[in-house]
């Protein structure tokens, strides 16, 4: 549209549009709409299409329990969508889950054949399992203050063996799939997932990114909200086109699981100008003005203010010069090496002190006994004073061991003194 035949009005918004989009940016120029001369100003239309659809989703899955008796229903169960649900009146998502009626049934647990236990896992059935002390030899190596080495009974255990500690020696246990009933109640759940889908189109004739035109607000030309959106009127054959191709694709479910239950679907115009300006030096520049906001965005590049953009380069490279003059100082550099170095020796130092004074003993097997007195052939009143668990921790009364293998430690929680085998523990 040719200048001249805008009134005096209309060349005043948009330079009003202008001098607003300078005065809202540090590095923008301020009140550049009163500096420059509107060579040219195109009117255009934008259209956004929305559709908002929600969907009812319903699936079938299988469940059981453990049957501790009652009734069970004769009657066949319900279709998924004979089910009486609460629908929702408004757009959201939502998930519930519901045991569908009549549709138990009674059956022997397959875990275990209907018996209600199984054989033991850990020890297969024998219900005993190799003992941690003697690791099934039942005995332990022992040498005596005179030198003579030998095997002593393992006083953990008998003969290497000792009692499943999962099932008591009993060699089977419950039935974790029945809880031992011996019998399953097998039913159905339908899981109902209500859930939203939004679909945007634009139909732009601009260079103006979707993001921002978003971000503006136009005329609404049309706002449905139905079960299913089937037709409308009065927009233009382009926007009818798209509206059709939208709500075919939003209206495509799979109709044994899902159903569309309502439908919102809104068209916007949004007005748009491309004006033409030429500012100082005759430089010639395009921009766009959109919305009912008046947003401006330039096509070529913005006018920007020289003086505040020249101080922060200013400042930016004086604050760099700076950084580099004080991280080439010799004198800093080397200060910071000597104390790092320094510190380094020390803490290598203090790691090797460390390391060679080994105070701790750390259960390594999955259990191990600490004894009274030093076992030995002569010893027939050694008392066993605990039993410990892997990864537990003893306090290591003497780094080398006595007789063959065998540690003094104590309890920290307990305090009690005693020995334990050097093949049961790590040391540190």
């Amino acid at each position: 549209m040719s200048v001249s035949n805008l009134q005096n009005d209309k060349l005043d918004e948009i330079k009003d549009a202008i001098n607003n989009w300078g005065n809202k940016g540090f590095f923008r120029k301020q009140n550049v709409g009163n500096e420059i001369q509107i060579e040219d100003v195109q009117s255009l239309e934008c259209f956004s299409v929305k559709i908002k659809t929600q969907y009812e989703q319903r699936t079938i899955r299988s469940a059981s329990e453990p049957y501790r008796g009652g009734s069970i229903s004769k009657y066949h169960p319900p279709n998924r969508w004979q089910i009486d649900v609460d629908l929702p009146t408004s757009f959201q998502n939502l998930k519930n889950s519901f045991a569908v009626p009549n549709s138990d049934s009674v059956d022997d647990c397959s875990s275990c054949s209907g018996r209600g236990k199984t054989d033991c896992s850990r020890c297969h059935g024998s219900g005993k399992i190799n003992c941690y002390s003697c690791n099934g030899t039942g005995g332990v190596p022992a040498q005596d203050y005179h030198g003579n080495q030998g095997m002593v009974p393992c006083g953990a255990c008998r003969g290497g063996k000792r009692d499943c500690s999962t099932c008591y020696g009993k060699k089977q246990v419950t039935c974790s799939a029945c809880a031992g009933c011996g019998q399953l109640k097998f039913y159905q759940i339908l899981d109902v997932r209500f859930h939203l889908k939004e679909q945007l189109h634009w139909i732009n004739p601009s260079d103006i990114k979707s993001k921002k035109l978003n971000k503006v607000s136009g005329e609404i030309l049309v706002n449905e909200h139905r079960s299913l959106i089937k037709g409308f009127s009065g927009v233009s054959t382009e926007v009818t086109d798209a509206v059709k191709e939208l709500m075919v694709e939003s209206q495509h479910t799979n109709h044994d699981e899902e159903r569309v239950l309502f439908q919102n679907l809104i068209i916007e115009r949004i007005g748009i100008q491309k004006i033409t300006i030429t500012s100082s030096g005759n430089s010639r520049n395009d921009l766009w003005i959109f919305g009912n906001e008046k947003e401006v965005q330039f096509v070529g590049s913005q006018p920007l203010n020289k003086l505040r953009v020249s101080v922060v380069l200013l400042i930016s490279l004086t604050a760099i010069l700076a950084i580099i003059i004080l991280s080439t100082s010799p004198n800093r550099a080397s200060n910071s090496t000597g104390q790092n170095t320094s510190q380094n020796q020390q803490k290598n130092s203090n790691s090797k002190v460390k390391q060679s004074l080994p105070k701790v003993a750390v259960i390594k097997t999955q259990a191990a006994d600490m004894f009274s007195k030093l076992p030995n052939s002569n010893n027939s009143t050694n008392i066993k004073l605990m039993e410990l668990k892997l990864g537990e921790r003893l306090e290591l009364l003497s780094p080398k061991y006595f007789g063959k293998g065998w540690y003094h430690v104590k309890h920290p929680q307990t305090g009690q003194e005693g020995w334990i085998n050097g093949n049961q523990i790590d040391v540190e």
